[in-house]
């Protein structure tokens, strides 16, 4: 950052600037004090797609798995603090019961009372192998999952620096776009209305399809109970608002669907991947249809949130994790 720094404050960075950047500050040579520089200027200014972009990029040259052609992600921001159960990962092992390739990356939970990690390890998930096994994973489940902090180092170099700042950091945003698989595609889910346009523009800049998503009432995927906004990308960018009734066709409360008790809610999860619980069920397939779309599976989110629920019904869904947690 010692490059004329008074230079780069007030203004965006470009995807260059922003990559050699993030590739010097992640090198253990580097100094906080310039970690923090970094940190504050983008938080003064506002975070752009391409600077997102850019770090990101440069964060999964350091992890310790190299790209996997032909997966899929559906993953969080987290931080809408309504501890409803972990759908992302349901909806994710639920896609992979319909043969899409996933690679999920996470973490354990922070502001919720269970992370997609804490829910795989109560599965008897094992975290820690290399790439050959994610492959073979991958191959003979359609599922692999990569807990962040064991492949890729990068956010732990920057740990001190962001402790020293009162807020929060682009590093509370970056974890959905630094899947060291480097998904084709990925659905995001946004805590931050401001962000949901930023991710768009990640996933358009670096060449991908997925979708972005935000709830009107803040949470970081598709709500069951209140209007959803989806960001569609693909060679264009596409924005469709949709009430969930009309497409679950029911009514469902967050009192459904959440439970501040970590054992509940991981049961709650089971329950709906399981089709025990038709509300839950209804909420996990909400959550697979965006991808589906993105992934040209269907065209309509309707037609593929029925695929995605008679997935479940069916119990194929199921059957999917007790392969997944070697039960």
């Amino acid at each position: 950052m010692h490059e004329t720094q008074e230079k780069m404050f007030n203004r965006d960075l470009s995807y260059q600037e922003s990559y050699s950047i993030m590739k010097r500050l992640a090198s253990p040579d580097a100094s906080d004090r310039d970690r923090i520089a970094l940190l504050s200027m983008i938080h003064q200014k506002g975070v752009t797609a391409t600077e997102m972009a850019g770090f990101s990029a440069a964060i999964r040259d350091f992890a310790l798995i190299s790209p996997v052609d032909g997966v899929s992600d559906i993953v969080g921001t987290g931080g809408d603090l309504m501890n409803t159960i972990n759908v992302s990962t349901a909806a994710a092992i639920t896609a992979s019961s319909m043969g899409i390739r996933i690679a999920k990356h996470g973490n354990r939970a922070v502001t919720g009372k269970i992370g997609s990690a804490d829910f795989l390890s109560r599965l008897g998930y094992r975290f820690d192998f290399k790439r050959e096994e994610l492959l073979e994973k991958i191959n003979k489940n359609n599922f692999a999952f990569l807990l962040a902090p064991q492949f890729n180092g990068t956010f732990r170099m920057f740990s001190e620096a962001r402790k020293q700042l009162p807020y929060k950091t682009v590093f509370n945003y970056l974890g959905p776009v630094t899947n060291p698989a480097d998904p084709e595609c990925i659905i995001i889910g946004s805590s931050e209305l401001s962000m949901v346009p930023v991710f768009a523009g990640v996933l358009k800049e670096s060449g991908k399809r997925g979708a972005v998503v935000i709830s009107s009432n803040g949470m970081d995927e598709v709500s069951p109970f209140c209007r959803s906004k989806i960001m569609f990308v693909d060679e264009r960018v596409t924005e469709v608002e949709i009430e969930p009734e009309n497409i679950t066709g029911r009514s469902i409360d967050i009192h459904d669907v959440a439970s501040s008790d970590p054992e509940k809610n991981f049961n709650m999860t089971l329950s709906g991947l399981r089709g025990e619980d038709k509300k839950i069920a209804g909420f996990i397939a909400l959550n697979v249809a965006p991808l589906l779309v993105a992934r040209d599976v269907h065209s309509r989110l309707n037609d593929a949130y029925e695929d995605a629920l008679e997935t479940i019904m069916s119990g194929r869904a199921a059957i999917q994790v007790n392969k997944i947690g070697g039960r």
